[in-house]
């Protein structure tokens, strides 16, 4: 790319090919949006991801005790395969709010 200025009245152009010029005429000195968060902002949201994993494995423990009573009255093996698979989503949760709590700051640790 070529940069040209075509005078003081004008932005600055930038040539892509022969001939072809494009020209930006949004402010030059307008701010950036910025997404980032401060430290307080970052560990509020570390801090209600932790809520929502925890919220989640203790629908994951409620949903195993109805599958063991239900396995109690009927001895279908999908009963079982259900509840494995509860307990490995559990298993992952409890090890992804491990290192979230990691990231968070010490006085806000558990």
């Amino acid at each position: 790319y070529q940069r040209r200025v075509r005078g003081t009245n004008f932005p600055e152009e930038i040539q892509y090919s022969e001939g072809i010029y494009i020209t930006d005429f949004r402010k030059q000195n307008s701010p950036k949006p910025s997404l980032a968060l401060t430290q307080e902002g970052q560990a509020t949201v570390l801090q209600l991801d932790i809520n929502d994993l925890e919220n989640a494995i203790s629908h994951l423990l409620r949903s195993n005790q109805e599958l063991q009573e239900f396995f109690k009255e009927d001895p279908d093996p999908i009963y079982l395969e259900s509840i494995n698979e509860n307990i490995t989503a559990i298993q992952n949760k409890r090890a992804q709010i491990e290192r979230l709590k990691k990231s968070l700051p010490q006085h806000l640790r558990e």
